[in-house]
């Protein structure tokens, strides 16, 4: 019955390493995820930078552009020219103004949802795998005989 107990003994040390070994594999899995997850959050930042920053070049030179033209009409136009280039010149900044909230308002939701990401990442995940059940009971009728 030695030889029983020792095996049994056996069994149950090499499931647990088998156990272990399927914890740290889940771990480093989780962990390169995480990881990857903050690399792509890093490189949305870098090309939404990019692409802010691309835009806001292009509205500094259209509106250096107009405002060229804009002093140019001017230098010959009369009041009524006058007041309907000004109304003009208020009509894009207002324009720009509200591409430009819109732009932060887009900003914000995207920093939202990384962060919404980051915070579904780090919650725990439940575990499918069943339960494991003991294989042998303190009073199984095998036990009982054999004392």
């Amino acid at each position: 019955m030695d030889r029983f107990d020792k095996l049994g003994n056996a069994g149950i040390v090499i499931i647990a390493v088998f156990v272990g070994i399927g914890l740290m594999g889940v771990l480093y899995y989780v962990s390169t995820l995480a990881k990857n997850v903050y690399a792509i959050k890093l490189q949305m930042k870098d090309d939404l930078a990019y692409e802010v920053g691309k835009m806001q070049d292009f509205v500094e030179k259209e509106m250096a552009q107009r405002q060229k033209w804009i002093i140019r009409d001017l230098s010959g136009a009369s009041d009524d020219k006058l007041d309907a280039l000004q109304a003009d010149l208020k009509a894009l900044r207002t324009e720009i103004a509200r591409d430009t909230a819109e732009m932060r308002e887009k900003m914000q939701k995207l920093a939202a949802l990384q962060q919404a990401l980051a915070a579904r990442q780090a919650k725990p995940q439940p575990s499918r795998e069943p339960a494991m059940e003991p294989a042998f009971k303190a009073e199984s009728p095998g036990r009982k005989n054999a004392v």
